[in-house]
């Protein structure tokens, strides 16, 4: 069940950290209970296009050693 409910003053300083985007958990007698999340936002294209070209520079600097990878994937079938 999801709900909307009004925040308090007291808790505006809590609000501010999750507005600038940090997820915080709340608890309650040592345990966790709830967390407290930033709304998704639509990525604008500029953060996709820069998400696309750190994952080409990253499988850019990973590679395996010169072993293909459907030579893994036969070798893990062994």
């Amino acid at each position: 069940m999801d709900g909307t409910i009004e925040a308090k003053p007291e808790h505006e300083d809590l609000l501010s950290r999750v507005r600038r985007g940090e997820t915080l958990t709340i608890m309650q007698d040592g345990q966790p209970v709830a967390r407290v999340v930033p709304p998704r936002r639509k990525l604008t294209e500029e953060e996709v296009q820069a998400a696309v070209e750190e994952l080409r520079a990253m499988r850019a600097r990973n590679t395996l050693g010169g072993i293909s990878w459907k030579e893994l994937r036969d070798e893990g079938r062994r």
